[in-house]
């Protein structure tokens, strides 16, 4: 799951080597007026300039339904044992319970359930990962395939599978990051690039025939703030967050990924109600750029708020959350746009890490 980090570490490094910042060349003058960021708030979207060789483009992420903006303690967690009975029960619901494999990996960071055909392939699959840090679950039912899926709207759709989420133990927030209704190569576009939000496609207007599945992605989250997917460096180890996968046609659920996505709060560390202004996020992302020498234009594109890790215990598998805003900018290098460098500010004390 985790085989794409050192293309994405590559990148952000030639990122950061070849774009700085918005420190001003010009006169004492125009350097003073370059101290007032033009940005244009409309609605959730803002747009401008923030300062020299940095623009603004991005739709600002929904804070309604947040109230609360603790620090915490979480640990990461597995499936419940519950869970997985409901899972399996439901992935070989029509399988006799005696051509069930239940097979542990040798080095037992994995337990896989399948019915095996001809003894090597198997019709289905269901897959428990028991590695600290990437614990989770996934399971896939290849006589689902090809997915034709059952004409619903979208909210019906969305509705169905939380119903069948919640059952299984999964906590989503908000609505999918992703939905779509088109087959493709979307899981794997999301693991290398990490990202999440451009690949909606509507309902309306999309021919029966070519209705391939129903592809959501969701975030798990506290109190509405979703568990991050960044990659975090913590004491020289880079800790990823994951989000759920889903595939949903007139089979139901037909594939699931799940992991590092699940976490269980232990403790509040820090009570807060309220947290920094989007305009104080981006006074400090801006004193960030100004800071470094200009070497080339970006454009930051998305804005996310996110807990995200800042310290973790491996043999407890405990990390401290905070919510923080996050401001991921794009470039060109040798002529091709890419993602580079996400900067991250403290929701509490505005400090940029």
């Amino acid at each position: 799951m985790f085989k794409d980090t050192g293309k994405r570490l590559f990148l952000l490094g030639t990122a950061i080597f070849l774009l700085g910042g918005c420190a001003s060349r010009e006169t004492p003058q125009s350097v003073q007026e370059s101290k007032n960021a033009r940005l244009q708030y409309e609605e959730r979207r803002v747009s401008g300039t923030l300062c020299e060789g940095v623009t603004v483009d991005a739709d600002l992420p929904d804070m309604s339904r947040i109230t609360e903006y603790d620090v915490i303690l979480a640990r990461m967690t597995g499936p419940r044992e519950r869970d997985i009975q409901s899972v399996k029960e439901y992935l070989f619901r029509k399988d006799a319970p005696e051509k069930i494999v239940e097979k542990r990996t040798v080095d037992g960071d994995m337990l896989h359930y399948y019915v095996p055909v001809d003894g090597t392939e198997e019709e289905r699959r269901m897959v428990v990962y028991l590695t600290p840090g990437e614990r989770g679950l996934s399971f896939s039912d290849t006589q689902a395939c090809p997915w034709p899926a059952i004409y619903l709207k979208r909210s019906k759709a969305v509705d169905t599978v939380k119903k069948y989420l919640k059952e299984w133990g999964f906590d989503t927030v908000g609505e999918p990051l992703v939905f779509s209704v088109q087959g493709s190569d979307l899981h794997q576009l999301l693991e290398y690039w990490n990202e999440i939000d451009f690949y909606d496609t509507p309902i309306a207007g999309t021919p029966k025939e070519k209705l391939d599945c129903y592809y959501m992605v969701f975030d798990t989250g506290y109190h509405q703030i979703p568990y991050t997917y960044f990659e975090q460096a913590i004491g020289g180890v880079y800790s990823l967050g994951q989000h759920l996968f889903v595939r949903f046609t007139d089979q139901g659920i037909v594939w699931l990924s799940s992991c590092a996505a699940q976490y269980e709060v232990e403790k509040v560390l820090e009570e807060h109600e309220k947290c920094i202004s989007i305009e104080q996020a981006f006074a400090a992302v801006k004193e960030y750029y100004e800071n470094m020498v200009a070497v080339s234009d970006l454009e930051i594109e998305k804005i996310y708020f996110q807990y995200v890790p800042s310290d973790v215990d491996r043999k407890t598998e405990t990390y401290t959350f905070r919510p923080t805003w996050i401001f991921q900018t794009t470039g060109e290098i040798q002529g091709e746009k890419l993602y580079l460098e996400r900067v991250s500010v403290d929701g509490i004390t505005g400090e940029v890490g």
